[in-house]
């Protein structure tokens, strides 16, 4: 059954349709993009993305370290509306001033409420318990420093058009508050909403780099296929990423094989004989919502996850990474960790041949392990 579209789906899709009917090349000359004959490329909020030029799709790219490879993830309804608003709706002479203000002061707003205490309450709260991790998310993030406040940045919303963000934590006498300042003419380049639009993607943006500043970095190498890079999420399964770590650093996986090859959905190794039907004498606990831990962690594309038995907390040395979207596991399986690059790699072992079902999808050729690291 066709999954029912949301109005959000479709307001996306509306905007996607009328990106068609804009002259392209005036965009790219007017902002510097950089284009071939199949999509258009820009920078927002510290992501690279395109946007074809034969259906208006907007995609970011999910490949952080292989830049040279595009490895796409659909963009969301905010992303979308904030980059066609600018591309398709921007003035023909927009330039910026140089001078900033808040979005409900800029020139053009003739009646606008002041932001309200309140809009910004939960992320406030977030980082005030997070002020030193937030000027380095706000760095990583592209922003460059030396403006007013506890955490404080000048961020490139795009390349051509950015945002001044800047947080004060609280104190004894005032409660902690968080301010976008943006350039006088920003209302030349997007609508008075769209900017809502993106202060919220940003916020979103900064929450997830904050999760992402405690992960450790795992990197795993296939002998003769290369090197696939991840992040691992202690903060939603702590048991699963310390075993595998531990395991790891006793230098456990190194010389075992993908053992098991399911294109279109998994590739599995880690286990001690090769065989996913090997016994082991100790288990660890299912980190997953059906065993009643709070993992959001979804099983996409190139996410890592532990294997285990019928039973919930069967979990010991076997692993899997994720071929194509596995939404079936997600809260059932223990995801511990995502992909930032290696998705070349994944495909090819995906690709080896298998003797079928009937062994598991044991692959002709098990590829080899070489090394896992976990830093």
């Amino acid at each position: 059954m066709e999954e029912k579209k949301t109005n959000y789906d479709k307001t996306r899709e509306d905007a996607e349709q009328r990106f068609l009917a804009y002259d392209q090349e005036k965009m790219i000359r007017k902002f510097s993009l950089k284009a071939d004959e199949n999509y258009l490329y820009l920078r927002f909020v510290g992501r690279d993305y395109r946007i074809s030029r034969k259906n208006g799709r907007i995609e970011w790219n999910r490949e952080e370290i292989g830049k040279d490879y595009f490895e796409p993830a659909q963009a969301g309804f905010e992303e979308t509306l904030a980059i066609m608003d600018v591309l398709c709706s921007s003035k023909d002479d927009c330039q910026l001033a140089g001078t900033y203000n808040t979005i409900d002061r800029m020139k053009s707003v003739r009646y606008a409420a002041t932001p309200g205490s309140g809009l910004y309450t939960t992320y406030e709260k977030l980082f005030d318990e997070n002020t030193e991790k937030l000027q380095k998310v706000l760095e990583n993030l592209g922003g460059t420093k030396d403006h007013p406040g506890d955490a404080a940045a000048k961020l490139p919303v795009f390349d051509f058009l950015p945002v001044i963000f800047q947080f004060w934590h609280s104190d004894e006498e005032f409660p902690a508050t968080l301010k976008f300042m943006w350039d006088e003419n920003t209302l030349d380049y997007l609508r008075f909403e769209t900017a809502f639009y993106v202060m919220g993607h940003i916020l979103s943006r900064i929450k997830e780099e904050l999760v992402r500043l405690d992960t450790r970095r795992c990197t795993i190498e296939t002998e003769g296929f290369g090197t696939m890079v991840f992040e691992l999420y202690p903060e939603y399964a702590p048991i699963t990423v310390e075993s595998f770590k531990k395991l790891s650093d006793e230098g456990f996986y190194d010389g075992l094989c993908w053992c098991r090859v399911v294109k279109d959905y998994v590739i599995q190794g880690g286990s001690r004989t090769n065989d996913i039907m090997a016994e082991c004498d100790w288990h660890i606990k299912g980190e997953f919502l059906e065993n009643g831990v709070d993992n959001p962690l979804k099983h996409v594309r190139g996410a890592i996850s532990m294997a285990r038995d019928d039973a919930y907390d069967t979990a010991d040395t076997q692993f899997f990474v994720v071929h194509k979207d596995a939404a079936k596991l997600d809260g059932r399986y223990a995801a511990f960790g995502e992909m930032l690059s290696g998705f070349s790699v994944l495909d090819k072992i995906a690709d080896e041949p298998t003797y079928g079902p009937e062994t598991w999808n044991k692959p002709v050729k098990m590829p080899v392990i070489r090394k896992i690291t976990v830093e």
